[in-house]
């Protein structure tokens, strides 16, 4: 049967101190992304599951560079980045992601925005 244990570089080193383990995985490296026909399907494809009403220009040029830049091409920064420009998008009410909004998460950070004043009191 086969398995396969994604993680990060320290995640690989955790499962080599284990020589039963380490003796069970091949370790195989994925390359960061590129601006590619190929990211840009993996961009449009997570857009497809984020829960928001208006379709956004993920597949926009804009987008994808902004993505890219702020990223460094790692799956994880560009998924935050989606997932926390979403929180905003619902939060600000426009219900789609642009660019500027990928701006404003990156902002952020990559932790989960802070309640609104407006939800704190419970409006």
């Amino acid at each position: 049967m086969p398995i396969v244990a994604l993680g990060t570089s320290e995640a690989l080193y955790a499962m080599q101190t284990d020589p039963q383990i380490a003796s069970r995985f091949e370790p195989f490296s994925l390359p960061k992304w590129r601006e590619s026909p190929e990211f840009r399907e993996f961009v449009v494809s997570f857009g497809r599951l984020l829960p928001l009403e208006k379709p956004s220009p993920m597949a926009g040029k804009a987008v994808i560079q902004k993505l890219m830049g702020l990223s460094n091409g790692l799956t994880g920064k560009v998924t935050t980045l989606l997932t926390q420009a979403a929180e905003l998008a619902i939060r600000q009410k426009t219900e789609f992601i642009s660019a500027e909004l990928i701006d404003q998460a990156a902002a952020n950070g990559i932790y989960k925005l802070a309640p609104s004043e407006s939800e704190t009191q419970g409006l």
